[in-house]
This record gives C-alpha cells, structure tokens and sequence, in this order.
C-alpha cells in the first residue's frame, strides 16, 4: 500500500474517532408559559426548558417519531387545565434506509402527533396518520410538497378543531379533527367555506 493512501486511511480513521456533541434541535414546544426544546444529542434526544434549569425525559413513542422525522413542527398548543398539550406534524419516511429504492422509497408518510408534557415527561398521547405513500392517503392541498403546506392544509376553526380534506373525500364533505380526552377524533362533516370575508 503506498504512503499516501495509508495516510488518507489514518486520516479517515481520527476523523472517525473524534466524538461530537453537536446538538441540533428537532422540535420547539412553545406555550405561553414555556418553550421547551427537543434536540439530537449524541444519537438520543433530550429535551430542556429555555431560560430553566429543566431537563424532560422523552418517552420512547415520541422519540421514535421524532428520531425518524426528516421534519416536525408544531401546529397548535392546545394545553388546558390539565397541562401542555401540544398538535405537531412529523414527516417521515415511508421505507426508512431504502435509499430511495422500491415501492415508496422515496416517498414519506406525515403523523399528526398529540405530544404532552407532565410530570417532566413528554409523552405521545395520540398519532394521526394525516398523508401516507404506503397507504395512499393524500390531503387536498392546492401548494407545493412542503411540509408547511400540509400544516395549511389544516384550517383552524373557531371552537379550536381543525378542518381538512382527503382527495378522496367527495366535494360535499371534509373531516373535522378535535381533541377529547386528550385523544383526536375525526369525524366527515358537511364541507364549509373556508375562504372568509372577502
């Protein structure tokens, strides 16, 4: 082997070795009150309060999400009497290290996920599958691929639910996603004029 391919292998090898502790942040949990922050640390996640010395332990349902996630945002805090409870989309991908090879390699499947704090804990408390390459579930979106785009395809309405359409849902009707007993619901309504005062 000639020296200077051996030094390029020494060189790969310390490069290799050199331990990071490079955090990046994967989510932002932000109420009124608090504004805590998810990260990768060392292949784990750990979670901490801005501005506060408090750590939160992630639960191993969030984590999985989280960790798969090419993207996740918070959509809506919806905490109440009985704490932070937070609405965030993740997009994932729908064949993780496929490399974009076979059926749906390249393609992803975006969770709405009920995320709550209690207890120095963050927990999953429910998951929504809202679009699917697997199983072919796609939002009527008039906007790009962007993961904000799937976030507008979810109309606020006044009493706190979310209104959105299926492609195969029919003209005459959308779903109406609340949140009860900390757990979503989605029901078909009869579709509504979302385009407000003109």
């Amino acid at each position: 082997m000639s020296s200077k391919i051996r030094f390029f292998f020494i060189l790969i090898n310390i490069f290799v070795a050199i331990p990071t502790n490079a955090t990046d942040e994967v989510l932002l949990l932000s109420s009124h009150d608090s504004r805590v922050s998810v990260k990768m640390q060392n292949h784990r996640l750990v979670a901490k309060e801005t501005g506060k010395n408090l750590n939160y332990q992630v639960s191993n349902a969030t984590s999985n999400h989280l960790m798969r996630a090419y993207d996740a945002r918070m959509i809506s805090d919806n905490s109440d009497q009985n704490g932070p409870l937070f609405i965030v989309l993740s997009r994932e991908p729908s064949r993780p290290n496929s490399t974009g090879r076979g059926y749906c390699g390249a393609g992803y499947e975006e969770y709405l996920l009920l995320i709550e704090i209690s207890r120095a804990k963050i927990e999953l408390r429910d998951q929504l599958l809202l679009q699917s390459c697997l199983k072919s579930i796609s939002m009527l979106i008039d906007h790009g691929d962007d993961l904000d785009d799937a976030g507008n395809g979810l109309i606020p309405n006044n009493d706190g639910s979310f209104s959105y359409r299926l492609l195969e849902d029919g003209a005459s009707q959308e779903r109406n996603l609340v949140i009860r007993g900390r757990r979503f619901q989605v029901s078909l309504v009869p579709a509504r004029d979302h385009s407000g005062p003109k």
